[in-house]
């Protein structure tokens, strides 16, 4: 009868640490689906073109189209990466909101050395990379990230010539 027992309490031990190694896989595969869907969303969010022309165009012009765009666009998607993702998703609205409020207050602050033709000249660029993104969806040629890095020469050229204009 011992023996039975003894057999039967090992069994029983095994298979509560089963039932606790399944609970642990669970738990880690809950904390690594927050942190896909956290990173997902993220990189989603906050790489592209209306993240950043929305958040200067606001900062420089007050006009917020470009972000309302986006926002619908981004909840879009959030309901659809919560579904998959779960709560991960939610919490990158900080991330975002982080992102683009640093190119805004960026924009605000060098609002006072840009003339009104950088400002045109800067949107002209925007719109352009955003028209890139709408051909993106039909042709998947274009690659506007690498066009990101043109939104910065009007305002380096226009705050070279506020400082050294005097010179030429």
């Amino acid at each position: 009868m011992f023996f039975i027992e003894n057999r039967f309490s090992k069994i029983l031990s095994i298979s509560y640490r089963n039932k606790n190694s399944l609970n642990s896989v669970e738990n880690e595969e809950k904390n690594l689906t927050f942190a896909k869907g956290f990173s997902v969303t993220t990189i989603l969010y906050c790489i592209g073109a209306m993240a950043i022309m929305g958040s200067i165009n606001s900062g420089l012009t007050g006009d917020d189209k470009i972000l309302n765009i986006k926002a619908v666009l981004d909840g879009a998607t959030a309901i659809v990466f919560a579904s998959i993702y779960g709560i991960g998703t939610i919490f990158s609205a900080f991330s975002a909101l982080i992102y683009q409020g640093l190119f805004f207050l960026f924009a605000r602050q060098i609002k006072d050395f840009l003339t009104p033709n950088a400002i045109t000249d800067l949107n002209f660029l925007g719109g352009i990379m955003i028209c890139g993104l709408g051909i993106n969806v039909v042709l998947k040629n274009i690659k506007v990230a690498n066009m990101l890095p043109s939104i910065f020469i009007p305002i380096i050229v226009e705050i070279f010539v506020h400082f050294f204009g005097h010179l030429f």
